[in-house]
This record gives C-alpha cells, structure tokens and sequence, in this order.
C-alpha cells in the first residue's frame, strides 16, 4: 500500500481526507478478489483436493470467476458514481 501512496504523493494530487481514503481504496481493489478466491480454494471438496495442484486452481478459479466478475462490475460502478459526483470534496479526489 505504500507504493500506492508514494505513487499519487508523487503526482502532486491535492491530499484532503477523501483522496487520504481513496489510496486505501485503490490498495483494496485487488484485495477483494484474493478473499474470494481463496475462499473458493477452501471449498474445494475432498476428492478435488487429492488432484494435481494445477486442476485445483483451475478449479478454483472457475468458480470464483463469477464472483470476481460481480466485484469488479460494483468496483467500477462505485468509482463511476464516486467520479460524477457533484460534491467537491469528492470530486477533487479526481480533479484538480
């Protein structure tokens, strides 16, 4: 996370608490898709866990695709909203 921030100090972006709060929003955006793909890891059956380790990540993957797909969609809408808001202190996190 911290060369999240180092990268937008480097910018000269205004830091006000909203941007303050949007490097640790950046940061989280991966995040998320680790959680749920390590859940989808966890629930791999017994008889899924005894095969070679490449089908069980693709296993995985296959079913945490979905939910990494809805993720990201909700990510991208709240930056959408976040982006065209008429607030100022929100909007200053994207204008300058």
């Amino acid at each position: 996370m911290s060369n999240i921030f180092e990268y937008f100090v480097s910018l000269t972006v205004s830091n006000n608490s909203t941007n303050l709060t949007g490097y640790v929003s950046m940061a989280g955006l991966g995040v998320d898709d680790m959680f749920v793909i390590i859940e989808a890891w966890h629930n791999l059956t017994p008889s899924q866990k005894k095969k070679d380790l490449k089908i069980q990540v693709a296993i995985a993957m296959q079913h945490a695709g979905v939910s990494i797909t809805v993720t990201s969609v909700t990510d991208f809408a709240a930056f959408a909203i976040g982006a065209t808001t008429v607030s100022q202190n929100v909007n200053s996190r994207y204008y300058n």
